[in-house]
């Protein structure tokens, strides 16, 4: 679908042409000789409106121009209400113009304005001393609509111009984490394809000397094949998973662009655990984080990482709707919101799970009774991982 206007002004334009609907009604109000006239002028107005904001360059100041000699001619001809019609060239000076260009044009603009709604005062007998408020009122708001739009457009632009540059960024990043994993790869498998030419090099040309030595190289090509692949499969796996600290990072980020203000709290645990430990409670800090954005209705979220004298526990509650009723059993089943596959992964490594909603315990733990908030509202969560396998 064709639009009248550019994307960055198409709601604001359309919102100033919706409203010409307003001296439409007023001219069926006027003889017929005034309505014809005045219609004609009106759809004159609204084609230099359009152009205005279609067109590029010095053709703006032209169709800005051709706007405020019809609101005086319509002033003029019609009635002096037309004047507030000028408020649609004003919002056009600020729209389009630099402020460069908006520090001349606009006191033009006004001046000009000015000049006529005198000269009609005083033709109609209306000029005295009682009228300088509304001037002044109609002066000031003029200029004031013109700032206020260009404000606005400044705004809009810095924003796209934020955009453009993020999308950006995000490319550049794409492009150098591509190009890190290729020297990744690079080096941990381009010594593996190093032995295996080599070596395959060497069982040729034994080949047809010594099929013992051969065989030898044969088998010393497969280990490295072997090796090369286990390395791949190592190295995928360590980019597919996450990492605490970043899951970390990524749950405040999460919960804030969701407008949930969170209080975290991270003590120093001086506890090093396995790789697969840390996976697993990233993946716990990432569906629970999920799930009070999602799910929980919450406003306020609790995040705390601390360590007992057997295990490193990872803290999550909320203060939303908790679970529903019927969910509120120990049946791993019934844990709902889809987090019953932590429990699975917690007993993988053979860590534990402590929850409860709104106060009732969901799966009770005697070592961590403490941690039961009496007729708190909410769901919490509590996963501990052992300090040593």
């Amino acid at each position: 679908m064709k639009h009248l206007f550019h994307k960055e002004n198409r709601t604001f334009g359309y919102l100033y042409l919706f409203q010409l609907l307003i001296p439409l009604f007023f001219l069926f109000t006027m003889p017929l000789k005034q309505l014809l006239l005045g219609l004609s002028l009106l759809l004159i107005f609204a084609f230099a409106y359009i152009q205005t904001y279609r067109l590029h360059g010095k053709s703006r100041y032209i169709w800005i121009a051709v706007e405020s000699l019809l609101v005086m001619i319509m002033a003029a001809l019609l009635s002096g209400w037309f004047f507030w019609l000028d408020f649609y060239p004003a919002a056009a000076i600020g729209a389009l113009l630099t402020r460069r260009q908006l520090a001349f044009v606009l006191p033009l603009f006004i001046l000009c304005n000015l000049a006529d709604f005198l000269f009609l005062l005083q033709q109609h007998g209306d000029f005295s001393i009682d009228n300088f408020p509304i001037i002044a009122g109609f002066i000031i708001s003029l200029g004031a609509t013109s700032y206020i739009t260009n404000y606005q457009m400044r705004i809009q632009i810095a924003h796209r111009e934020l955009q453009r540059a993020q999308q950006e960024n995000e490319r550049l990043a794409k492009i150098a984490e591509r190009e890190r994993i290729s020297a990744d790869l690079h080096d941990v498998i381009g010594h593996e394809l190093a032995l295996i030419t080599l070596k395959s090099q060497l069982a040729k040309q034994l080949l047809t000397r010594d099929l013992i030595l051969a065989k030898g190289e044969i088998s010393d090509i497969e280990n490295a094949a072997r090796q090369a692949l286990t390395q791949v499969r190592e190295y995928i796996t360590g980019i597919r998973q996450a990492d605490f600290e970043e899951e970390w990072q990524e749950a405040m980020k999460f919960l804030q662009t969701a407008g949930i203000r969170n209080l975290e709290e991270k003590v120093q645990t001086h506890c090093e655990l396995p790789l697969t430990m840390r996976q697993t409670l990233a993946f716990c800090l990432r569906e629970t984080t999920t799930n009070i954005v999602r799910h929980s209705q919450a406003t306020e979220a609790v995040i705390r990482l601390f360590a007992t004298d057997k295990f490193l526990c990872l803290y999550v509650a909320d203060n939303g709707i908790g679970l529903e009723h019927e969910s509120t059993t120990p049946q791993k089943q019934k844990l709902g919101y889809g987090l019953s596959s932590l429990n699975a992964r917690l007993d993988s490594i053979g860590g534990r799970v402590f929850s409860w909603s709104n106060g009732v315990a969901l799966q009770p733990w005697d070592e961590f009774t403490d941690y039961l908030p009496q007729g708190t509202q909410g769901l919490a969560w509590l996963f501990a991982v052992p300090k040593k396998q």
